[in-house]
């Protein structure tokens, strides 16, 4: 081998060393900032998808409440209507088929109410709409209904719900105490009002793929599941129900159910005390905000792909005229000044090397 060839070898080995100490530091730098941007760029959208989902069970969970408060308020409504009616303040035996025809009215004009009646304070007497034979015996005033009402002085109270063993529907009777101008009591106005619409809207709720939504009353027990054989259990001493109770009237938080880590959010209805709550899987939360990794990953790889091919270009156009310098040197210590001076356009240090 010739020494001019063991020259253009060792040029070009000096060459490929040169541009690898530029190479290689830049590219690492390269890959390991891009890792850490992937990294936080991750764990922020993983966060932020995270709190998103959860934040809308949440607003679902609020939503709900919204369409209960309505549907109590409206109640509600009704009653303080009725108790300022003349035919109520000023009651009359001989009034009683106005009265009635008045509860036939509201009655019928609201599907979900079953049943409307007030109990006489001073007689003891019952007028119930639709008509019924509550017995001789029947005195409302020993009734819860409306014993609460009298506690409650003119507010609505709401008794926890039962089965109407005439229906089978699932109830709840509001009840207001009425007085007249003196603040002495007339009676009690009571409402029976099917609560299936609301417990309906419950099951037919979905959060995800695998969330659902549940009702509990004022006690812990279940009053919708989408698995029936949920419903009247009592779960307050559950945890996930402590959790519900120690959390305030709105909020979410994490438990484990049947072994599996689950998300729940939940809003306390301020009228009747019942919680609605949406529970979901926390792995198919962390699923969807995994999904994220996937485009991170492809735009790390072309942004890496990119970065390769732009250092390389570059740290090539630095080490391809030092090269040309370093053979010229050569060849000039060898004896050869046959070849046409170098010429450069550049100001840099590379080009004061060419000069």
């Amino acid at each position: 081998m010739t020494t001019k060839n063991k020259g253009r070898k060792k040029s070009l080995f000096f060459g490929r060393r040169l541009q690898r100490k530029i190479l290689i530091p830049f590219l690492i730098l390269i890959v390991f900032t891009g890792s850490v941007i992937g990294f936080v760029s991750y764990e922020y959208s993983v966060n932020t998808t995270t709190e998103e989902l959860t934040n809308n069970v949440e607003s679902q969970m609020a939503g709900m409440n919204d369409s209960f408060e309505l549907f109590f308020n409206h109640t509600d409504s009704t009653l303080n209507r009725l108790t300022s009616n003349e035919l109520l303040l000023h009651y009359s035996p001989d009034e009683r088929d106005a009265l009635f025809q008045s509860f036939k009215e509201t009655g019928d004009a609201n599907e979900a109410i079953l049943n409307i009646y007030t109990g006489i304070d001073e007689t003891g007497e019952v007028i119930i709409y639709p008509d019924a034979d509550l017995g001789d015996d029947f005195n409302p005033k020993e009734r819860s209904w409306y014993q609460e009402a009298m506690e409650a002085e003119g507010s609505t109270i709401w008794t926890e719900p039962y089965t109407d063993e005439a229906t089978g529907e699932t109830i709840v009777s509001a009840a207001q105490a009425y007085y007249d101008n003196h603040d002495e009591l007339i009676g009690v106005v009571s409402a029976d009002v099917s609560v299936n619409t609301l417990l309906t809207m419950i099951n037919e709720v979905e959060i995800g793929d695998s969330g659902y939504a549940v009702l509990f009353d004022q006690s812990g027990n279940y009053l919708a599941h989408p698995d029936e054989s949920y419903i009247g259990q009592d779960v307050s001493e559950e945890g996930y129900y402590q959790e519900i109770e120690n959390a305030g009237e709105q909020g979410t938080f994490s438990y484990q159910f049947d072994g599996e880590d689950r998300l729940m959010a939940f809003a306390q209805n301020s009228t009747t005390g019942w919680t609605i709550a949406g529970t979901v899987n926390q792995g198919e939360i962390d699923q969807q905000a995994q999904g994220i990794l996937i485009p991170i990953v492809i735009t790390e790889g072309v942004l890496i792909v990119l970065a390769v091919v732009i250092s390389f270009m570059i740290t090539r156009r630095i080490t391809k005229p030092i090269n040309m310098v370093m053979n010229r040197m050569k060849q000039i210590a060898n004896g050869d000044l046959s070849e046409e001076p170098l010429k450069t356009t550049s100001r840099d240090e590379i080009g004061q090397l060419v000069t």
